[in-house]
């Protein structure tokens, strides 16, 4: 239970920080200036980011990504990541 409220935690306050890997903020990569993200846009900074991956971070299926499907986005990754990371053992008393 404390995991998973540390985990929350951590995401939500990385949601301010850029995703792993990405070369800018959400601002950064509105190159357009349209308030939204197309999948072109986000490649430009996140190569690794395919056509699918951006379809499920796109909530309403309109081919853009909101600030808000954004962050969900960024803080579901980071979530993952530190799911998915190393914990150490814990020490004998």
């Amino acid at each position: 239970m404390k995991r998973s409220i540390a985990l929350a935690v951590f995401a939500a306050a990385a949601c301010s920080s850029a995703l792993a890997g990405e070369k800018g903020s959400f601002a950064d990569m509105d190159t357009n200036t349209n308030g939204t993200l197309s999948l072109a846009e986000v490649r430009a900074s996140v190569p690794s980011v395919t056509p699918e991956t951006f379809a499920a971070a796109d909530a309403d299926a309109n081919g853009e990504l909101t600030r808000a499907e954004y962050d969900a986005w960024k803080a579901s990754k980071l979530t993952e990541k530190a799911a998915n990371a190393p914990t150490s053992p814990k020490a004998s008393p």
